[in-house]
């Protein structure tokens, strides 16, 4: 079978790429059709309509080994992808419906420097405009999902009790702590859950503040279980883990109180970002500057359609 092959985008307007995940078992192979789409803008010569208005959702994850060895089915031609992408889809698929969704590694043709730096202009706003951030930490272990699984019955019961979301970690606290012996027999358990959700390679990634701060919603998937990613922010604050800095700048980050309240709202000069982010990881050390730009305030910088032309030695 032939290899799929990417139709150019038009690198003069706000076009991008999506992918419809199609319906699935697990024992069925992946398969889905990638087609071009453009975010909704406004110019004095121009007005775009995303494509058809069609509701997506995109998804944040690490490549890990940057090897493309697995092959789906796209378009009805192979495409390879990484192992921990292919994983990721073996999870995210539906059994019942197809899934519309932005992924990095199929949507952008990765080996065209200029569209790459084209897409990379826009990711902020791609983010920004999904209906929800996906947000994959990988495969559960049985401490993860029952810390996933806590987590969720957590989220039903106080939406359930308030009908809406008290405005502090505090008051959540005093809630949880007010005589709730399920919450106390499991903390043990619970702490030790998250403490291996927040060691995955995901907290590491410099681009997870592109994607998780533009975020308007976001859930968090490990395995089987999904969360929502303003209760997951505010768990390890309740269990008083002690949280590395870079890891808890991307919690500050998730939408909800947690983003509301913390340095995010207030800070978002370069300098801070450095400080919060140093300890953070990329493939290309270019990302590790571009990333942090894309979100500085008030900032004056090269367009980042001319980003990966430069040299690491130039930046």
């Amino acid at each position: 079978m032939a290899t799929y092959k990417y139709t150019p985008i038009n690198l003069e307007e706000p076009s991008f790429r999506l992918v419809r995940l199609n319906k699935g078992w697990p024992s069925d192979d992946i398969q889905c059709e990638i087609f071009h789409a453009w975010r909704p803008i406004s110019t004095d010569d121009h007005s775009y309509e995303t494509d058809a208005g069609v509701p997506y959702e995109a998804l944040s994850y690490t490549w890990g080994d940057t090897e493309m060895k697995v092959d789906i089915r796209a378009n009805g031609f192979i495409m390879k992808i990484t192992t921990n992408l292919y994983v990721a889809l073996q999870h995210l698929r539906s059994k019942t419906e197809d899934r519309i969704l932005w992924i990095d590694a199929i949507c952008i043709d990765q080996t065209n420097q200029k569209e790459r730096g084209h897409q990379v202009r826009q990711m902020g706003k791609i983010y920004h405009d999904a209906t929800n951030v996906i947000i994959w930490l990988g495969k559960a272990t049985s401490t993860t999902d029952f810390a996933m699984k806590l987590t969720e019955a957590l989220h039903t019961k106080v939406i359930h009790i308030r009908g809406d979301w008290r405005p502090s970690v505090e008051l959540w606290t005093q809630w949880l702590t007010g005589g709730n012996t399920t919450w106390t027999d499991a903390k043990p358990i619970l702490s030790e859950g998250y403490r291996d959700l927040l060691s995955r390679p995901w907290f590491e990634r410099v681009w997870v503040l592109q994607e998780v701060a533009n975020a308007r919603k976001a859930t968090v998937v490990c395995g089987e279980r999904t969360v929502s990613a303003r209760t997951f922010a505010l768990i390890p604050s309740l269990l008083k883990l002690d949280v590395l800095g870079n890891c808890q700048a991307v919690l500050d980050l998730m939408p909800g109180i947690s983003r509301e309240t913390s340095w995010w709202s207030e800070a978002q000069d370069l300098r801070t970002l450095l400080i919060k982010f140093q300890d953070s990881k990329s493939t290309d050390p270019r990302d590790h500057v571009y990333a942090l730009l894309g979100n500085v305030r008030h900032k004056r910088m090269v367009h980042t359609s001319e980003w990966y032309s430069f040299h690491m030695t130039s930046i």
